[in-house]
């Protein structure tokens, strides 16, 4: 089996998607032989084929790589240049997205790897978009009756219908640029002043930006989803441990890792069924393929339950919070369900037969 591995990417989430690949990369090699393909910041692909140090991919992918593409309709990773233009590599028969943030996540790989006919271990572009996007999650969400946070999107700083909607919120908000994670460009407003210099920061990040109510006594806690054997399998619970007001970049990467001891897991608690049963929802809601990371929001004041965000590419692929599968064998459920996912779309009808270009005329 030939497993394209896809890590990188222009996104801020950039270096947290080496991290992911670097992990997956070695089990991935006792399921089949792995291509590893680096996504440089200007979208790139290179074919990385000795393995790089993670702090090495950055500055040294060129001179290790050769720059490779697929196309549409033909499900092959190709070398680019040489005397020849384009040259098959290798034909792919499954991929393994480890993308985190935009140009990746957020359903465009997805999309393509549609388009080439190549199967692939993550949502498909709607699911990815939907999730990816914060504003269109709470939409969802809603519509699920699942609980989310009061909130209003901004499309720039000067926004003054959304500026009149979030002062009936009241303060502390938390400002989010729409489309990102790892925490990056979040900050807590307790007054206008703030607002605008937290909304300015975001606007840094993205062209939309969503404000939410904040809640004051809480704790966040993950849930993470995958189809195994056909069904959904949910996850034990996480409880991480944030050294803030919120969990930051620094809490999640750098003071501990997801297996280290910035975390209770598994973590026990009276809303712990209701959490794996939102989470298993959400995933056929949004028709998810491959595996997902719910994190929600625990009120100590009221004990309501918020769901804060999905991850349709989790950092390290969640594996870990899976302990009753070994990682070799979570990876090798992941391949054979979008293999089969793969195999559905193709049974379907893609042609209509019609008479429209006969008559030659088309009602406007």
């Amino acid at each position: 089996m030939n497993i394209l591995l896809l890590f990188g990417g222009k996104s801020c989430e950039h270096d947290i998607s080496i991290l992911t690949a670097k992990i997956t990369l070695p089990v991935l090699k006792r399921i089949g032989r792995v291509y590893p393909v680096y996504v440089d910041k200007f979208n790139g692909w290179w074919y990385v084929q000795k393995e790089l140090e993670p702090i090495k991919y950055k500055t040294d992918y060129k001179r290790a790589g050769k720059r490779v593409c697929v196309f549409s309709g033909e499900n092959s990773l190709k070398v680019t240049g040489g005397l020849k233009r384009f040259v098959n590599l290798a034909k792919i028969d499954v991929a393994v997205p480890c993308f985190h943030g935009n140009n990746g996540e957020d359903g465009s790989v997805s999309g393509l790897l549609q388009l080439a006919g190549i199967p692939y271990t993550c949502g498909n572009p709607f699911a990815c978009g939907a999730s990816m996007d914060k504003s269109a999650t709470k939409t969802v969400l809603r519509g699920m009756g699942a609980n989310v946070l009061k909130g209003v999107t901004f499309n720039s700083p000067y926004d003054e219908k959304a500026f009149s909607l979030v002062k009936k919120l009241g303060f502390p908000l938390i400002v989010k640029p729409v489309s990102l994670g790892s925490s990056i460009g979040i900050k807590i407003a307790d007054n206008v002043e703030e607002l605008k210099n937290a909304l300015d920061v975001a606007f840094c990040f993205d062209t939309r930006v969503l404000v939410e109510k904040a809640l004051t006594d809480f704790y966040e806690i993950n849930c993470a989803a995958f189809k195994a054997d056909g069904r959904v399998v949910t996850s034990k619970i996480e409880r991480p441990v944030s050294r803030d007001k919120i969990l930051t970049f620094a809490d999640k990467y750098i003071h501990g890792d997801k297996n280290g001891s910035d975390r209770v897991f598994p973590y026990s608690f009276d809303g712990e069924k209701t959490v794996r049963e939102t989470t298993e929802k959400i995933y056929k809601t949004f028709n998810f393929d491959g595996v997902i990371r719910v994190d929600y929001l625990v009120d100590n004041v009221t004990g309501k339950i918020f769901v804060n965000e999905i991850n349709s590419i989790p950092g390290s692929l969640a594996y870990y919070l899976f302990d009753e599968y070994g990682h070799e064998e979570f990876l090798t459920k992941l391949v054979q369900s979008a293999i089969s996912a793969k195999k559905r779309r193709d049974k379907l009808v893609y042609a209509y037969h019609s008479n429209v270009l006969n008559v030659g005329k088309v009602k406007k």
